[in-house]
């Protein structure tokens, strides 16, 4: 029986490692080696994890194990959502800036909402403001003011 590509590549790859060591380190069963072996066809999810595992390029091991073309692992562009931005209309940009300020407000928003906030009409006498300080409870530092430096002064 002819080896398949996908197992040329497994054995360069393990290299001396035993097949039990080798779905040990990628954290998948041992009979998936003898079934490759035999011929069978990799799973995507097994061959990224082997790839990984040993440090090798992934979209390498799916081009190996036949999963995607060497063109598909060539590419080097992302479409996302079907529309290039150099293809995309003024419009169509208009509405993704406008979803993206939405979702970035919204976090801003949420993450907001966990963070006490001191209350304004709190902070207006100073004395108590000073006694708060004093006490460790702003988290800020005062002193008493001083002169001003005389290369600060006209």
């Amino acid at each position: 029986m002819k080896e398949t590509r996908w197992w040329t590549y497994v054995a360069h790859l393990i290299g001396p490692d035993s097949f039990k060591d080798a779905a040990e380190r990628a954290q998948f069963d041992k009979s998936a080696f003898s079934r490759w072996k035999k011929g069978a066809k990799a799973d995507p999810e097994f061959a990224v994890k082997l790839a990984r595992a040993y440090g090798a390029n992934v979209l390498e091991a799916l081009v190996e194990s036949g999963l995607i073309s060497q063109e598909e692992a060539d590419l080097r562009e992302v479409r996302m959502g079907g529309v290039k931005l150099t293809d995309a209309s003024p419009r169509q940009l208009a509405e993704e800036f406008l979803r993206r300020m939405n979702d970035a407000e919204s976090q801003l928003l949420e993450s907001n909402d966990a963070v006490p906030r001191a209350s304004v009409s709190s902070l207006h006498d100073r004395d108590e403001l000073v006694e708060r300080i004093n006490a460790g409870l702003e988290p800020v530092a005062a002193q008493e003011a001083t002169e001003p430096l005389e290369e600060n002064q006209p």
